[in-house]
């Protein structure tokens, strides 16, 4: 049977009042679980355990601003989010060369970068 002390002192190390809202608020910010462990002066692996969920949730709330700021970025005009999300979103992609399919025979054509011959 376990021995409790007389004078009802606590054992062990004291519990930590950590609110899982900020947790959730400043992963969302950028911050990293070890920043936030030393912050809060708590071990990493707690963080993870105890509120699993509230970096999740972080990690949610800052891609989605950050989706928003890009697509806001490319909405005002600047030509490289532009490109970049619509390979993103749209599946599209660069094809700087485009296959010749004609079908006619004897037919030369020049090519512009070493100044040969395509003979068909």
């Amino acid at each position: 049977m376990k021995k409790v002390p007389q004078d009802k002192t606590k054992v062990g190390r004291p519990k930590l009042n950590i609110d899982g809202e900020k947790i959730s608020k400043w992963i969302s910010y950028g911050a990293t679980v070890k920043e936030i462990a030393d912050v809060e002066n708590c071990s990493e692996d707690h963080i993870h355990k105890v509120f699993r969920d509230k970096i999740t949730k972080g990690k949610a709330e800052r891609n989605m601003r950050l989706r928003k700021a890009q697509i806001e970025l490319a909405l005002s005009g600047n030509c490289s989010m532009l490109i970049w999300l619509g390979k993103q979103y749209l599946g599209q992609k660069d094809s700087p060369i485009v296959p010749m399919n004609m079908p006619i025979s004897g037919v030369k054509f020049i090519d512009d970068t070493d100044g040969g011959y395509l003979e068909i």
